[in-house]
């Protein structure tokens, strides 16, 4: 078994299961059971979120990307202000076959508070870049109409 795609699979299953890679280093027992499923080491914890985060968060926004590509979406998004801000975006749409589905696009913190202005840049540009949605992509904003122009103004522009 190749050491890196083990490493790797270990992380994103940890990722998606939302165990702390920081367990590894807390529960020896833990680190045990999967170094012996694994047939390999693990390695130094910072190493495994230096080297192998960054590589799952990019396969899962290619995951999403494909699967809103053809969707009409909408983005809701939740702000809190507790010394600065933790935003959360999802984008949320309907099926063909009537099923709906949600995505987590994005769960950040901001070290100040950002004014409606700088949300607004930050949801376009995290749209625009992280998952490669163009103007026309967001049929339905939710959120006041003001916003929404804005919003499409900004995709327009960053365009």
């Amino acid at each position: 078994v190749d050491t890196h795609a083990a490493r790797h699979e270990m992380v994103e299953i940890m990722m998606e299961c939302a165990i702390p890679l920081d367990k590894l280093g807390t529960h020896p027992k833990l680190r045990r059971v999967l170094e012996r499923g694994l047939s390999s080491t693990l390695g130094d914890v910072s190493d495994l979120r230096r080297n192998y985060v960054p590589l799952v968060e990019q396969t899962e926004q290619k995951r999403i990307r494909a699967e809103v590509l053809e969707e009409r979406i909408s983005v809701t998004f939740d702000s809190s202000q507790r010394n600065g801000d933790a935003t959360v975006v999802v984008a949320n749409w309907c099926t063909a076959s009537f099923v709906l589905k949600s995505r987590l696009l994005a769960c950040t913190t901001f070290a100040k508070h950002m004014d409606r202005k700088q949300l607004q840049t930050f949801i376009s540009k995290l749209l625009l870049t992280a998952f490669a949605l163009v103007e026309g992509s967001l049929k339905r904003f939710k959120g006041c109409a003001h916003c929404t122009a804005d919003l499409d103004h900004n995709i327009t522009r960053l365009e």
